[in-house]
């Protein structure tokens, strides 16, 4: 089953109108009938999807719940962390608010000095991209449980700039180290732009922790008057190779291509199709990968094995992303976008 925003007030999987445009979408990491939504009304909504006992179809509607505190902008981005029971937003009017799942109720809003614009968490940290190329790093408290942990993070245990010359689109934290490593020098976060750039960069701030910070450049090509076309990387997905140890990362761009690297080697691993569309949005599972595009879907493991991994991409025109283009009388019909889902199963 999977599920893919939109600006047409729902999300598919089901019918979902919560009322306003849904600027992003995160599964419960537990329940796999329930998902909340990032709303431009400000709100972050809670969705059942089940009706007496069973996931809907289509054709239903699904029960919406209003949860955490109303923003004053819209609500940009959400994680959720599953072993704090959280759910953490950023909204455009500068506040991260961290929502009990339990609940319902914010427990802890921080108001950023800047315009939050990408964030990301795990049970230790909390990371948000801000305006001016501003990076906040939080820390919940050491040895905390759940919710328990939140008193720390009021203030930033961390802020640096980024080194971009544009503004970054996603920020992610590496995995956690196993529980018997004490120091945290392995420990790092990535994070792209509209530029077609990625940057590695490490949580220590130790000289030697952070020697080992490197960049590359991709989704970029070079046309036959050697003129470099650079497209802007629009998603991130960072996974972990358990026979190698390694962490690959899969970038997608609005070139229409994904591409796959292996950040241990520091090396491009794959590129997948072309799609005909820029691609807009990535995600895994340990089995799928979701993709969209305007050519057919393809399985690349044809005998419908499905012990691999998968990685889903949504494609379309992302001319949405311009004010211009919104406020034309002609192209304010959002369907004119023809955003696809597709599944793709990685060998």
């Amino acid at each position: 089953m999977s599920m893919a925003a939109q600006l047409d007030k729902s999300a598919i999987v089901a019918e979902i109108d919560t009322g306003s445009y849904i600027v992003d979408a995160v599964w419960h990491p537990i329940l796999n009938n329930v998902i909340y939504t990032a709303n431009g009304d400000g709100c972050v909504y809670q969705v059942d999807l089940t009706v007496q006992g069973r996931v809907q179809n289509q054709s239903a509607t699904a029960a919406v719940t209003r949860i955490g505190a109303e923003c004053s902008l819209a609500i940009q981005s959400l994680v959720c962390i599953a072993e704090r029971n959280l759910v953490v937003a950023i909204s455009w009017d500068k506040t991260l608010q961290y929502i009990s799942m339990q609940s319902g109720e914010a427990v802890k809003i921080v108001r950023l000095p800047l315009k939050a614009f990408a964030v990301d968490a795990n049970k230790k940290f909390v990371i948000v991209s801000l305006a001016k190329n501003m990076i906040h790093l939080y820390k919940f408290d050491e040895n905390s449980q759940g919710c328990d942990g939140i008193a720390s993070l009021e203030n930033p245990v961390q802020q640096r700039e980024s080194g971009l010359k544009f503004q970054a689109k996603e920020i992610k934290l590496s995995p956690l180290a196993s529980p018997d490593a004490n120091a945290n020098n392995d420990e790092f976060f990535l994070y792209s732009s509209y530029e077609g750039r990625i940057i590695v960069d490490y949580i220590d701030p130790l000289p030697q922790s952070q020697e080992k910070k490197f960049a590359f450049k991709c989704h970029r090509v070079t046309t036959k008057d050697s003129v470099d076309l650079v497209y802007p990387i629009n998603s991130i997905k960072l996974v972990e190779d358990y026979q190698s140890s390694h962490h690959l990362l899969y970038t997608a761009g609005s070139d229409g291509v994904i591409n796959l690297w292996d950040l241990n080697k520091k090396k491009k691993l794959k590129k997948l199709k072309k799609f005909d569309m820029p691609v807009l949005k990535i995600n895994t599972t340990n089995e799928l990968l979701v993709g969209g595009g305007d050519g057919e879907p393809s399985m690349e493991n044809g005998n419908g094995n499905r012990n691999g991994k998968m990685l889903a991409i949504v494609v379309g025109d992302d001319q949405f992303k311009n004010n211009r283009y919104l406020e034309s009388e002609s192209k304010r019909n959002v369907h004119e976008f023809n955003c696809k889902v597709y599944l793709k199963l990685l060998k």
